[in-house]
């Protein structure tokens, strides 16, 4: 990873409980294909580890200097392993030094090491003997993110086009609408665990632009309302920083309904009205669940909606596109006149009547009559009505204000 002038590699090993193993690090120069042996650490005690390396190229005449720092844990206080973390940070006056890592573990009875490039650039063998190419297994490593009592967002492909604020098309139609991200983690965890537990939104996701934004950076606004000023702008960006906050939304959301959800309800919840589609079969059957996709994408009605107890339309139908034909009109004495056109003759009509927070309060069915005392058992409040015939919902979110139930 470049970072200024210098070249930085960053690298996190985990052993098995009870077991030795040994990290042997060198430079590798891949213009030549020759490496540089520096120190060989080893996981039987705990220490710090610092040191400065040089590397010299007689060829090109270049001067690099290795800053070299380890932290060697023998028994980790929370799951028992051996853990060796070490990071080197090179001058870029000789940009093809890369460092590279062999792993052996102490016995004969062998054994398992996990190692992660924490910097998330995949591991390089350059075909180099004894070396190996990274994978995408157990790659799930934001902080927490393979903690037990949370749920772990992935993230995919929700926008793939974008107009931004100057009327400048952006993006492409090939570039993997509603698949994965090329950066989001996948599992399992190290016992064993399906990571993530869901998907949502990551790229390309729309929101407001914060004002210490300097005007200068307009290369992803994609509303601007007033140029000079800073307010008011929203721009594209992504992530699973993106993604992991839309799901925190919908649990806000759950929560102002059931205070007391715990984080298993929340995720279960959400796993069991996860959406599925061709991209998340792709991968495979969920259900149960995969290490790619978790249980599938985030769909924050149905989980609300479970929760309330209550089935939520996921499409609109062409009936209930032409309920705004309908409405309901308010008489004197608190009474409600469903206006609009003719219903069928006979036909029966289903009012129901929904708290804001989408509780059902009341329901009932009226014969004959379109005016209806509509609020006989409400307490005073805020309620949302839906009217339906024959199964047919003509009416639906229409809100009603009950100040005097008397």
């Amino acid at each position: 990873v470049r970072s200024g002038d210098s070249l930085w590699s960053l690298i996190d090993t985990w052993g098995e409980s009870g077991k030795i193993f040994s990290v042997t690090f060198s430079v590798l120069d891949t213009a030549r294909m020759v490496s540089q042996q520096e120190v060989i650490l080893t996981t039987n005690t705990e220490r710090t580890y610092s040191n400065r390396f040089f590397w010299y190229d007689v060829a090109t005449q270049k001067r690099d200097t290795i800053y070299f720092v380890a932290l060697i844990t023998n028994k980790d206080s929370l799951n028992y392993k051996p853990h060796l973390e070490a990071q080197a940070v090179m001058t870029a006056h000789y940009p093809v030094l890369y460092l590279g890592v062999t792993v052996s573990v102490a016995g004969t009875s062998g054994g398992t090491v996990n190692a992660w490039s924490v910097y998330q650039k995949s591991f390089r063998s350059f075909q180099q003997a004894g070396f190996y190419d990274g994978d995408w297994v157990m790659s799930v490593n934001e902080l927490g993110g393979t903690a037990k009592r949370n749920i772990t967002v992935g993230a995919y492909i929700s926008k793939t086009i974008l107009t931004l604020w100057n009327g400048q098309p952006y993006g492409a139609d090939d570039f993997g609408y509603h698949g994965l991200t090329h950066y989001t983690g996948r599992g399992p965890t190290v016992d064993g665990r399906i990571k993530p537990d869901i998907m949502a939104p990551g790229s390309e996701v729309v929101g407001a632009m914060p004002r210490n934004y300097p005007l200068t950076d307009t290369g992803a606004l994609v509303f601007w309302p007033n140029r000079p000023s800073t307010g008011g702008r929203y721009a594209f960006t992504g992530g699973t920083s993106v993604s992991a906050p839309i799901v925190a939304g919908v649990v806000a959301l759950m929560l102002e309904v059931d205070s007391s959800l715990t984080v298993e309800q929340a995720r279960q919840y959400i796993q069991e009205t996860a959406i599925t589609d061709s991209a998340t079969r792709a991968y495979g059957l969920i259900p149960p669940y995969n290490n790619i996709w978790g249980a599938g994408k985030v769909n924050a009605m149905g989980a609300v909606a479970k929760l309330l107890g209550i089935t939520a339309n996921r499409r609109v139908t062409a009936s209930q596109a032409r309920a705004a034909l309908y409405h309901l009109i308010r008489l004197p004495g608190n009474r409600l006149l469903l206006s609009g056109p003719a219903r069928p003759a006979g036909a029966k009509l289903l009012f129901e009547y929904f708290s804001v927070n989408g509780r059902s309060c009341l329901r009932h069915i009226i014969d004959k009559e379109a005016a209806v005392d509509a609020f006989t058992s409400l307490s005073r409040g805020i309620y949302i009505v839906r009217v339906s015939a024959e199964n047919r919902i003509v009416v639906c979110g229409t809100r009603i204000t009950v100040i005097d139930t008397r």
